[in-house]
């Protein structure tokens, strides 16, 4: 029976363990997954060593088989054979730097999941995104920037919960462009314009104060 390629072996693991990554809700559903990453042979990582050698070795043919070809005038057949030796040998490399940040990726989230679930936090959806930032663009002038282009790039929920107030608030990533027309004359006197698109990021909460710092007469007079 054939040995199990460790390499391939881990990538499939890594995928296996990113989808149930992605429908992680709480700590249970977490400790699930690192309780599987356990399993794995440690330490998590992938070795490419000798691929490395074989694909430089590949390559460095190829170059002595190019210079051989010009050197001695040899048939362009040769050049056509060096690149393809070049290309056999270039794309087992690419194929380990994929599968590298594909691990990065996968741990880079792991973390952030982590952080989230300590914090009493929650990434929304982007398909839930529009229930709740529509009211927002309605009521805050912030939200209507940007005469070309205007998007949230992040939005997530976080609940306190202390002794006296409980509440549930929003952190927001916010993306807008203006789009604007530059016109500039060069040495020759010919005017020529441009369109020009300036990107902005904005960050923020969004917290409910339904607390009334005034006397309690005037509160209820100006809050109704």
């Amino acid at each position: 029976m054939a040995a199990i390629n460790p390499n391939r072996q881990l990538a499939q693991a890594i995928s296996r363990l990113q989808k149930q990554l992605n429908q992680v809700a709480d700590k249970t559903a977490l400790m699930a997954v690192l309780e599987q990453l356990a399993l794995l042979p440690q330490p998590i990582r992938y070795s490419f060593k000798q691929r490395a050698y074989l694909c430089s070795a590949g390559l460095l043919l190829s170059l002595l088989l190019a210079v051989l070809t010009y050197q001695l005038q040899s048939s362009v057949v040769l050049y056509y054979a060096a690149a393809i030796l070049a290309l056999c040998s270039v794309v087992p490399l690419l194929a380990a730097l994929y599968h590298l940040q594909q691990l990065k990726r996968f741990t880079e989230h792991l973390y952030w999941k982590n952080a989230l679930l300590d914090n009493n936090l929650s990434e929304l959806a982007n398909t839930d995104w529009p229930n709740v930032t529509r009211s927002w663009q309605q009521q805050f002038a912030e939200f209507r920037r940007g005469n070309h282009q205007r998007e949230f790039r992040q939005l997530i929920r976080g609940h306190f919960s202390g002794a006296e107030h409980q509440f549930s608030y929003h952190y927001w990533h916010f993306h807008y462009v203006n789009k604007r027309t530059q016109v500039t004359t060069n040495s020759k006197g010919q005017v020529q314009t441009r369109t020009i698109y300036d990107h902005f990021d904005r960050y923020g909460l969004i917290i409910p104060f339904a607390y009334c710092l005034l006397p309690r007469s005037l509160c209820d007079v100006l809050c109704r």
